[in-house]
């Protein structure tokens, strides 16, 4: 049975096509104008679940209970790792809608090795990742395949979160460190 439905269909495309049409010309008049800044906001809610604010959108990381928490949501890790998926998603809708390809479906599974050991302080093996893949499945209706192609070299070589995970950027911290003393 044929899938009918469309993740990205004509009326989609359009819309897609005017806003980055626009910004594109913003942005190539005034680079000034395409500096960002994005935000999220954390703060612990009890033992190690947390919640993590970006704009209005408030979500809930916690670990799960074998690694000591509540599993009320993804732990950090698993996060990263959406993050990853979904910006690859979002930068492939956008290039096929700029290149007018109609989509039915993209997938991408995401999956990260890591050495818990590091975590918990047991040997000096690095506490994150050592390694990151994801396979991307991508179903268009009206591609061929040197335009599927041109949409993959665009989704590795524009995905902000790819970008990001790639190459060594700075990651400026600052802690500020108090105590409170209580009544005896």
């Amino acid at each position: 049975m044929a899938n009918n439905r469309l993740v990205l269909d004509p009326t989609t495309i359009k819309k897609l096509q005017g806003v980055i049409q626009t910004l594109v010309q913003q942005y190539s008049a005034d680079a000034g104008s395409a500096q960002a800044e994005f935000r999220a906001q954390t703060q612990v809610v009890a033992g190690l679940e947390t919640r993590s604010q970006s704009r209005e959108f408030v979500n809930t990381i916690d670990e799960p209970e074998v690694l000591g928490g509540t599993n009320k949501g993804p732990n950090p890790v698993e996060v990263l790792l959406g993050s990853l998926g979904t910006c690859q998603e979002i930068v492939l809708v956008a290039y096929a809608a700029a290149l007018g390809i109609e989509l039915e479906s993209v997938k991408i599974d995401v999956r990260g090795d890591i050495d818990l050991r590091g975590l918990f302080n047991v040997a000096e093996v690095p506490s994150g990742f050592n390694g990151i893949r994801f396979e991307a499945e991508i179903k268009a209706r009206n591609a061929t395949p040197q335009q599927l192609e041109q949409l993959k070299a665009l989704g590795l070589a524009h995905c902000p979160v790819l970008d990001t995970l790639r190459r060594p950027i700075p990651v400026e911290t600052v802690y500020r460190l108090s105590t409170s003393e209580q009544a005896a």
